[in-house]
């Protein structure tokens, strides 16, 4: 949804533009997209909502990554070959944008998070963070996203002030390191998704 001009972006559930799915089956909550207005971007972070059966859209040339944030989950057929059961929260699942994918619901409408990016020009990975203080490896980045799943958490930063995000919020960086993530409460119940975007050289 927003181009950072700086180092650091924090976005919150009430910036996330809502928008129809491309075969208007459905709707999407665009958190971010790569670069803005193009007509073919590199890499979208998005979360959807499924009320129905059905077909999701084609992005040819795009890996995905799809994770339930909550419902009681779905079943995804591609090509009608293979198939995922996707029914544990925060648990990513990784397939191609371009396959002929299907979904059937298990019991009622989910939500899920959606990563795309574009295999000609740059890749992703995706780590779940469970157990705090976590400190992650460094990293060739072109950027960093940290989405707070649950409860509350604290992303120190390298030579800038650390970040507080609660459920849902979104902390997007440019040549900015993370060098620790916290919960705030103690409580152990707090989850991450830490997101590297990263060129096809350095993958």
């Amino acid at each position: 949804m927003h181009e950072p001009d700086t180092d650091i972006l924090v976005l919150e559930p009430a910036d996330y533009r809502v928008m129809p799915w491309k075969n208007g089956g459905g709707t999407t909550r665009e958190i971010f997209v790569h670069p803005q207005g193009a007509a073919a971007f590199d890499f979208r972070l998005s979360i959807a909502d499924v009320s129905s059966d059905g077909p999701f859209s084609s992005f040819a040339g795009y890996a995905r990554t799809i994770m339930l944030l909550d419902g009681n989950g779905m079943r995804l057929v591609f090509d009608n070959e293979t198939s995922a059961t996707i029914d544990t929260r925060f648990k990513p699942v990784d397939f191609d944008g371009g396959a002929n994918t299907f979904c059937s619901l298990l019991n009622g409408p989910v939500r899920d998070f959606n990563i795309m990016s574009a295999r000609d020009r740059v890749t992703h990975r995706h780590h779940i963070v469970e157990h705090f203080p976590f400190v992650p490896s460094a990293s060739n980045a072109r950027m960093i996203a940290v989405f707070c799943l649950h409860d509350k958490i604290s992303v120190a930063l390298a030579g800038l002030a650390p970040q507080r995000l609660s459920k849902e919020s979104m902390l997007l960086l440019k040549g900015t390191a993370v060098t620790r993530i916290e919960e705030i409460d103690g409580e152990r119940k707090a989850r991450a998704l830490l997101i590297e975007v990263l060129p096809l050289d350095n993958a």
